[in-house]
C-alpha cells in the first residue's frame, strides 16, 4: 500500500463493517438461502514494523516523511483506534506490536484518561 495513512483509512472504513460479538466463526447467522455461501469477517488491524524502512522512533512519531510510509505515526494510529473502538462496542481491532503499545502507554504525553480507556477496552474484549 502507498502509505500508512492510506492503510489506516482503509482499516477505518472496514471498521464500520465489523459484526458484533454475537457473530463468530461458529455461530454466524444465516444471511443467505445458499447452503454454499461463504461468510467473510473483516477484522481491522495494523502492521507497524519496529524498524524496516524507518527507525522505530520515526514510525512511532511519523517523522522522516521523505521515506516510504508517509506521515502517520503509530502513536496516532493507536490513539485513533482507541477512540473509534470506544464509540461502538460492536467494533473490534487486532493489534500485535506490543513494543509500540508499550511505548504508547509509557509516553509522557499520554493521559490517565487515555490509558484507562485502553484498559477498559481490553477488559471488555474489544
Amino acid at each position: 500500500m502507498q502509505n500508512n495513512l492510506y492503510y489506516f483509512l482503509w482499516c477505518s472504513a472496514i471498521l464500520g463493517l465489523v459484526l458484533s460479538n454475537t457473530c463468530t466463526w461458529d455461530n454466524c447467522p444465516n444471511w443467505s438461502d445458499d447452503d454454499n455461501a461463504v461468510y467473510v469477517h473483516f477484522v481491522p488491524h495494523t502492521h507497524d514494523d519496529m524498524g524496516w524502512l524507518k527507525t522505530a522512533d520515526d514510525y512511532y512519531t511519523g517523522v522522516n516523511p521523505l521515506q516510504v510510509m508517509g506521515l502517520t505515526g503509530v502513536n496516532m494510529i493507536i490513539s485513533t483506534m482507541i477512540d473509534e473502538l470506544a464509540k461502538d462496542p460492536k467494533r473490534r481491532f487486532s493489534y500485535c506490536e506490543t513494543g509500540y503499545l508499550t511505548r504508547w502507554i509509557e509516553d509522557e504525553e499520554r493521559t490517565e484518561i487515555e490509558k484507562e480507556k485502553l484498559r477498559s477496552l481490553v477488559a471488555s474484549g474489544m
